[in-house]
């Protein structure tokens, strides 16, 4: 008999036994039937306990060890006090064990990443959605008549009037164990002081300077209050950026818009008044220094000619110290050249030979030329 058939032979016994098995423990008791069953159901739990326990190993092998990424760094906390890893209770970024907790707890602390924090008074109320649609622009609130105490924020300015202020900080940790454990909630204190700061620098401005003309200024007293508490208080951070936002009452958004417009056009004229007043200032400014050149030039003009005369009165004075009658000749003789360079008649009379006196008439009024005519001959 081949190997194949003594298979099929056992395969053959094996369901024949199967088959009859039912027949046998039909004549058992019922008892036994329910220890079967019990026995199946202990052996399922079994294998659940044994899950379970081998879940629990692999969850409290994981517990004894945590990873501090990089730009982070950790502290554990030992029954609530920090346990020191060399000279310092900081961890460095990498692997790290403990105790399962509650023996060791883990404070993460990031470093060198900006952190943000919002001030939490002087702004409006909004829900999670009003707000997220208000930054995206798609949202205006409503303002009602009264301010509703401890739900909307507001500060006041130094002449007296209502404003909503929000100024967001953006910081960054330096001194991790300073920032940590050297307050009981570092992340509170640094909002308190920014709150603190909004009230502070809000009573030094006008509400016009708060909302429109001096916002930077507004924003620069709140930056400095800031940082002069972190230095006060020795916080171990850095402050990186201040960003401010104002806005008039609700209520009164449509008034202060229409005052704000106002501002804008007089602003505008009270510019276009300055920019013509430089204009003709610059031109007047312009027209004298032109007649001062002028005049600068006239001088040096009139300063060349008296020195030129002069030089030529010196050259002709010794001629005229030795002959003065034909000096004075020749000079009347130029005066009347220049005198008479448009007459049109001259008259020369020459003096007496014998010294008598001659006379002289001269017809003022004489018969004018008649003009000629076309075509008439001479």
């Amino acid at each position: 008999m081949s190997q194949d058939d003594n298979i099929n032979d056992l395969l053959k016994k094996a369901a024949e036994k199967r088959l009859n098995k039912p027949s046998e423990d039909s004549s058992r008791p019922s008892e036994d039937a329910g220890s079967r069953a019990l026995a199946d159901s202990l052996k399922s739990t079994k294998w659940i306990v044994q899950g379970v326990l081998v879940i629990l190993v692999l969850f409290l092998v994981r517990s004894l060890f945590f990873v501090v990424p990089a730009q982070e760094t950790a502290v554990i906390l030992r029954f609530g006090k920090p346990v020191k890893s060399g000279d310092s209770i900081l961890l460095d970024p990498g692997l790290h064990w403990r105790f399962p907790y509650p023996v060791d707890d883990i404070v993460r602390i990031k470093l060198n990443e900006l952190q943000t924090t919002e001030s939490s008074t002087g702004w409006f109320s909004m829900t999670e959605a009003e707000r997220t649609a208000y930054l995206a622009g798609d949202y205006i609130p409503e303002g009602s008549p009264t301010l509703v105490p401890g739900k909307d924020g507001y500060t006041l300015t130094k002449d007296g009037n209502i404003i909503h202020l929000k100024a967001t900080m953006r910081y960054r940790v330096l001194d991790a164990e300073r920032f940590a454990f050297g307050f009981s909630n570092a992340t509170n204190l640094v909002q308190n002081i920014l709150n603190n700061a909004t009230y502070h620098a809000s009573m030094r401005f006008d509400v016009d300077q708060a909302l429109r003309v001096e916002r930077n200024a507004l924003r620069e007293t709140i930056s400095n209050f800031v940082q002069q508490q972190i230095d006060q208080y020795d916080l171990g951070i850095s402050l990186e950026q201040m960003v401010l936002e104002t806005q008039a009452p609700l209520i009164l958004r449509t008034k202060f818009m229409e005052a704000l417009n106002k501002s804008q056009d007089r602003n505008r004229i009270i510019n276009e008044a300055r920019g013509y007043a430089q204009k003709t200032l610059a031109q007047a400014k312009g027209q004298a220094a032109s007649i001062i050149a002028r005049a600068q030039s006239d001088k040096l003009r009139i300063v060349e000619e008296v020195k030129s005369e002069a030089a030529e009165f010196e050259l002709l004075y010794p001629k005229f110290a030795s002959n003065p009658g034909l000096f004075l000749d020749r000079l009347f003789l130029q005066t009347l050249s220049k005198v008479s360079t448009n007459v049109r008649e001259k008259f020369v009379f020459k003096s007496a030979r014998d010294g008598r006196s001659q006379e002289l008439r001269i017809n003022l009024n004489r018969k004018p030329v008649a003009p000629e005519r076309v075509g008439e001959k001479f």
